[in-house]
């Protein structure tokens, strides 16, 4: 085995690459030289053919192990960023089978468009605790009741249907504001 980087062959340089992918890897949760990047695809071996094939190119000129590194953890970041702005919405998805073998009907390729049952559950928690925060104070009630309940949006459509005027409507949105900061239900903007 040879003593630096410079007496390394390009086999030799690959596998400390795959080496080092596996290391940088293994700092986003992703253990063993088997890691596959979810939904990208790519293992230690791919981010560090990647890298080397940047060296051969020419476009890292520099062959020390510190800039390897950072050049395969900053390759790794890149494709979790891409990975977090892709929409899978078009994705197909994997169809589940019946007793039978068959494909059942209701996936056939298609994103499911129901709501998961967690988000249904955090929107019903967050909506009671509104709701408990808001007990104490009846013009406040009126108004979560109006938007939650009733689905309103606009201060003039929840005016409309509380029967005050729309100034009233923006005095309620600053208040329950402060309400939902004081009881830690929303941050405050820095």
């Amino acid at each position: 085995m040879p003593n630096s980087l410079a007496d390394m062959n390009d086999k030799e340089l690959l596998l400390k690459l795959t080496a080092l992918a596996v290391r940088v890897l293994a700092e986003f949760e992703l253990y063993g030289p088997g890691a596959v990047m979810p939904g990208i695809g790519f293992s230690a071996e791919d981010f560090a053919v990647r890298v080397f094939g940047q060296y051969l190119d020419g476009k890292i000129k520099v062959k020390s192990l510190a800039y390897f590194y950072t050049a395969i953890r900053n390759d790794v970041i890149d494709k979790s960023r891409l990975l977090a702005h892709t929409n899978t919405e078009c994705m197909p998805t994997n169809v589940e089978h019946g007793p039978d073998g068959e494909a059942t009907e209701h996936l056939a390729e298609f994103p499911d468009k129901k709501p998961l049952i967690d988000h249904t559950l955090c929107v019903q928690s967050l909506s009671d605790r509104v709701r408990a925060c808001v007990a104490n104070d009846p013009k406040l009630k009126e108004y979560v009741e109006a938007v939650l309940d009733l689905g309103l949006c606009k201060p003039a459509e929840i005016a409309d249907a509380l029967g005050v005027p729309v100034d009233e409507i923006y005095v309620r949105i600053r208040k329950l504001e402060r309400h939902l900061i004081r009881d830690g239900l929303k941050a405050v903007p820095s």
